[in-house]
């Protein structure tokens, strides 16, 4: 609430603000003098969440800082940075949570097109490699949800949160989805 607007635990609202908080941290994280990361360490883990909270920051970071700030660009170079590679993204295939966050922040900078159903395709790919056992099998249920609203309800225009989290099922097919949802 450092911007004197309630966040988002307190109104429900998304906060751009909140999410580009989360991404500065992230990298800090990277460079505590006392447990620096390693390279791989921050290509492997670090990058993957960086980029989600680029994109969580995203879609009203421009409203809420002005026009001069390019949240994208920030994943674009931070990305480009760590992983050495630079360049056009190809939607075949199973793309890490990381190159599916490049795809996107390349997307909406305009440096490179994808139709929006292609981008939910990919996007969807990419959950059904990781949600059941990396993410939701190792405890890491933030880091599920926060993938579940990028795709769903960023791109696949979910308004409601709940039916966001709940369309996991939809991209675990080994889990038989409860009666009651």
């Amino acid at each position: 609430m450092a911007s004197g607007k309630p966040g988002a635990v307190h109104s429900g609202n998304d906060s751009s603000y909140e999410w580009d908080l989360a991404r500065c941290f992230e990298e800090a994280r990277w460079r505590f003098p006392e447990r620096p990361w390693p390279t791989n360490e921050i290509v492997r883990e670090g990058l993957d969440d960086y980029l989600a909270f680029t994109l969580g920051a995203g879609p009203r970071a421009k409203v809420e800082f002005g026009p001069e700030n390019d949240i994208y660009r920030a994943g674009i170079e931070m990305y480009e940075r760590w992983t050495g590679t630079s360049g056009p993204v190809k939607l075949g295939g199973t793309l890490k949570p990381r190159d599916f966050g490049y795809a996107l922040c390349r997307h909406y900078t305009a440096l490179q097109s994808f139709d929006e159903d292609a981008l939910v395709a990919a996007g969807r790919k990419m959950l059904r490699a990781h949600l059941q056992e990396r993410w939701l099998g190792s405890g890491q249920y933030i880091r599920a949800a926060t993938w579940l609203k990028i795709v769903h309800h960023q791109l696949g225009g979910e308004a409601d949160p709940r039916q966001c989290i709940l369309r996991a099922y939809d991209d675990m097919p080994d889990v038989t989805r409860p009666v009651f949802v």
